[in-house]
């Protein structure tokens, strides 16, 4: 033990002793050596309460931090799917061309965004129903944008043959990226305070 502990264990065990010594001294006071059964039961009853109580609080503040990790796992991967959106689009700026199969990851890549905002959708509107309508809406809306912005471009249309990249498309795309990224970093950081 420390020798804080200590010291707070003798002054724990003087205040008792000095309360002891004030309510044997007080005539209002009478200590019988009988229990009576109602005595028994309200003592039994007031410690199940005490032992209960903070038991389920604890279990239901588990569940709640569950639930809210569930949903930023999922906000997570939806950051992990922008990031490999964002290296397969760099990785083409880099080499100046994107072809056929870069089209096809980028597309396959918004096809899961669209997925998993799907079922963060669902798990939010569950768990917390009131607190984030108006937070996935914005989510989804960038999402959108950010989705018609990065595959609706002549760039991205174009699938005959691979098209030169050009800093304009790159910039537009940053922009977009960037601007989602932020939304879903902002909607974890709201589910953690529900």
């Amino acid at each position: 033990m420390s020798k804080l502990s200590i010291i707070i264990s003798i002054i724990i065990a003087i205040v008792f002793f000095i309360i002891g010594i004030i309510v044997d001294n007080i005539p209002y006071f009478t200590l019988s050596n009988e229990f009576e059964l109602d005595d028994l039961l309200s003592i039994l009853i007031t410690i199940i309460i005490a032992i209960s109580i903070p038991l389920y609080l604890q279990k239901w503040q588990e569940n709640q931090r569950t639930l809210k990790d569930l949903v930023i796992d999922d906000i997570r991967e939806l950051l992990k799917i922008n990031d490999e959106i964002a290296s397969k689009i760099s990785n083409c700026k880099s080499s100046g061309i994107i072809n056929n199969d870069d089209r096809k990851i980028v597309i396959e890549s918004f096809d899961k965004i669209d997925r998993k905002i799907a079922i963060l959708q669902s798990q939010i509107q569950e768990n917390y129903p009131n607190k984030s309508s108006g937070h996935l809406l914005s989510i989804q809306t960038i999402s959108r944008e950010y989705w018609s912005n990065t595959t609706g471009d002549e760039l991205m249309k174009n699938q005959t043959n691979p098209s030169v990249f050009s800093q304009n498309y790159y910039d537009k795309f940053r922009l977009h990226s960037d601007k989602f990224e932020k939304e879903l970093k902002l909607f974890a950081h709201r589910v953690n305070k529900y």
